[in-house]
């Protein structure tokens, strides 16, 4: 029994070695309407584009790249264009891709030369049309980051980093509280005058 439960201390261990600090990937978007890039809610209109940036932060042992997944909403969104950033990664693949259904499961980014991209650092920059905003669904409206295959690995590539991913939510344009009176004021005119006819 002892020599069993030394081996699940030595397992834990090893585990809680192999784990690096806390690091994350960051999405933040630019629309006509957010003249910076915007974390968290942005808004925007159909017909619109929006230009995501994915970033690294908290990378404090430096690392030479990793993998992640994007989602999103295919009903809300159509992906136009997609670059890495080069530099720092010169070594890139985008795999497994299924637009129809807002995933891609796989985008590697590496930096093959020599040295490591540091701990803060830009990832890849998407574009998107907007179709659609409001739908209903899990997914809906939202542009997120989720782990892969692999992961972000410290230089010595056995030392995983703890990575949390980020995503943006994207909220249709509120209408202005003028438009909304005078909407009203409209309304009340049009009321009045029906009233007077009759």
């Amino acid at each position: 029994m002892n020599k069993m439960l030394t081996g699940f201390v030595s397992v834990a261990c090893l585990m809680a070695a192999g784990s690096a600090s806390a690091a994350s990937l960051d999405i933040c978007g630019v629309t006509v309407l957010e003249s910076t890039c915007t974390s968290g809610v942005i808004r925007a209109l159909p017909g619109q584009s929006i230009s995501i940036q994915i970033s690294g932060s908290g990378f404090n042992n430096q690392t030479s790249g990793g993998d992640f997944q994007i989602n999103f909403d295919p009903n809300a969104f159509t992906l136009t264009n997609f670059v890495v950033t080069n530099p720092p990664f010169d070594t890139s693949a985008i795999n497994d891709t299924d637009v129809a259904t807002g995933t891609i499961n796989r985008v590697d980014v590496f930096k093959s030369t020599t040295g490591n991209v540091g701990p803060t650092f830009n990832v890849a920059t998407l574009t998107f049309d907007v179709k659609s905003l409001g739908n209903t669904g899990s997914n809906a409206d939202m542009i997120s980051l989720a782990g892969s295959l692999v992961g972000w690995f410290e230089p010595d590539a056995i030392t995983a980093y703890d990575v949390s991913y980020g995503s943006l939510q994207v909220s249709a344009v509120p209408a202005p509280a003028a438009v909304w009176l005078l909407a009203t004021g409209i309304g009340g005119l049009v009321v009045r005058r029906w009233r007077k006819v009759a």
